[in-house]
Parts: C-alpha cells; structure tokens; sequence
C-alpha cells in the first residue's frame, strides 16, 4: 500500500512539477500545475490498479485480462510514465495558453483566481531584499557596503592593514 501511495504522490503527480520547477520556470505556471495535476490523477485512477483489485477501465494496449475470476487484470504499457507525461505535457500546454490568453487580455485580474498574474499577496519579503541591496552608487565610490547600508567608511579612511 505504502508503494502506491509513493507512485501517486512521487512519479506521476509531483516529479513533474519539481523538474519544471527547477529546470523550466519559465515554461509553468499555477494553471498548468492544477491542470496538469489533475488530468495525470484523472489517468491514473483510470489505469487501474490490481493491488486493490480495481479493475482498469481504461485498457491500454498490452492490457492483460486475468484468467482467475477473483483478480483483475493489469496494464502491460508503461502506464505510469504516460500519466507524469501527461501531467507534465499539460502543465507546459495549458502554461502557454493562459500566458497567451493573459497578454491578449482575455484573463483578466478579476478572473485570475490563482493570482498568476497579479501582485503577490506579501510583498514584504520582496521590499526586504530591496532593502539590502547596495546603491550602484555606493558600490562605485568604494564605500564600505553592509547590506545595503553605507558605514560611512570610504577608502580613503581605511589603512593599509584593513583598519579605520
């Protein structure tokens, strides 16, 4: 059971999502997680699965039909590769078609429930980060820079041992 649940959780529904993370983040966006997500579970649950004696009622080609009356059949096809596939084919399909319907103005801030497109609800870790950085200013008159802040410490200041 605890295999299962690693598969649904791990290959078919998650592996997807961190590979796009990591190496496409670009290519992705929120609609295509939820929509991809959920077509691969949608599959997934179609495929079958004989260790619960859930009968396929999707059959892939290859499906094997068992014999003994008392144990279902089970899919021969890499049906678990075709659902992370699947999952990650419609995270990057339906990422192009709402970036497209976004800047042609058909996905409005009202109608992006997923705040996709607008602000991010807490900028404060943004305004944070903004903070600590350095003046191109400052970085160019060769004062001492701490986290944005001018010490106050210019070169002409400092010895040649690195003292004030």
């Amino acid at each position: 059971s605890s295999g299962i649940n690693a598969e649904y959780g791990v290959y078919v529904l998650l592996f997807p999502h961190l590979v796009m993370v990591i190496h496409f983040p670009h290519h992705s966006n929120r609609y295509g997680y939820v929509v991809g997500f959920f077509f691969a579970f949608l599959l997934r649950v179609l495929c079958g699965e004989p260790v619960l004696s859930f009968e396929a009622p999707l059959k892939l080609p290859g499906y094997a039909i068992s014999t003994d009356p008392n144990k279902v059949g089970h899919q021969r096809f890499p049906f678990r590769t075709l659902c992370m596939l699947t999952n990650a084919l419609f995270c990057i399909g339906i990422t192009f078609l709402t970036n497209f319907l976004h800047s042609r103005g058909y996905i409005t801030k009202a109608m992006d429930i997923l705040n996709e497109y607008g602000e991010p609800a807490d900028n404060h870790d943004h305004d944070l980060v903004i903070q600590n950085k350095a003046s191109p200013d400052a970085l160019k008159s060769g004062n001492d820079v701490t986290n944005g802040i001018n010490n106050g410490v210019t070169n002409s200041d400092t010895k040649a041992d690195g003292r004030c």
